[in-house]
């Protein structure tokens, strides 16, 4: 089993002994699935002190503590969120005018020169401004051009919401690992580049949710201080 550890990366020193006790969990597995049982096992026991501390909780000081904690530990296993939130200097590539509503190509940067490609479908006519909904995408390989979501966008924007929607870093228009000779993806198995690029990022002692999570918060900002868009909320000055 430290063999094993040691060839995901993980040091020896750290790795934990198994003992009789992890081995009755674990059964008797094949050699293929020992890492995956293994890990299993260790999910199930974290788990389990998860309900342990939820138990526990009897009061609003509890489930603010339980925040809290979970918060914290989060962003402390994805390296934490970038500290700054730096100019996002949006520009429009395009507008399509469509009955009723228009769509807006849109370019950010959640980083510098770290690009957001999204859409803004904006009402046209009626009087502004007008609730906005932000709309992240899912694991379609095109992402906001997946025609389930465009009928989502569609809906909205048609009864006077404005939406705004981007690319996940490896979708849509934001593919990382490209083949510039073939114009094609460089992944010849068409995998979700999510997990190759989250591999790097582990050498740095960081996580993709980082970014990803970025993105969102960045496109929260650009959406909300559009004159476009209603951002009080009701009874709020």
């Amino acid at each position: 089993m430290l063999g094993v550890l040691a060839a995901a990366g993980l040091p020896a020193a750290a790795a934990p002994v198994l003992g009789a006790a992890d081995l009755r969990v674990l059964g008797n597995p094949g050699t293929g699935d020992m890492m995956l049982e293994y890990l299993a096992s260790l999910a199930r026991q974290a788990t389990e002190k998860r309900r342990e501390r939820l138990h526990r909780i009897h009061s609003e000081s509890d489930i603010r503590n339980w925040q809290d904690v979970n918060r914290r530990s989060f962003l402390e296993a994805i390296g934490g969120l970038p500290g700054e939130r730096t100019p996002l200097r949006p520009r429009a590539t395009g507008t399509l005018v469509r009955e009723g509503y228009e769509v807006r190509k849109i370019v950010f940067e959640s980083l510098p020169e770290f690009y957001v490609t999204a859409n803004l479908y904006v009402p046209r006519g009626g009087s502004g401004p007008h609730p906005a909904v932000l709309s992240p995408c899912g694991h379609a390989l095109n992402s906001k051009a997946y025609p389930e979501y465009q009928r989502l966008f569609i809906g909205l924007v048609r009864r006077g919401y404005v939406v705004l929607t981007w690319d996940t870093v490896g979708q849509g228009e934001r593919f990382q690992l490209w083949d510039f000779v073939f114009r094609h993806r460089g992944l010849t198995d068409k995998s979700n580049e999510h997990g190759i690029l989250g591999i790097r990022e582990y050498l740095l002692g960081q996580n993709l949710a980082r970014y990803l999570i970025w993105d969102g918060l960045r496109a929260l900002d650009y959406l909300a201080a559009l004159p476009e868009v209603d951002d009080h909320l009701p009874g709020h000055a």
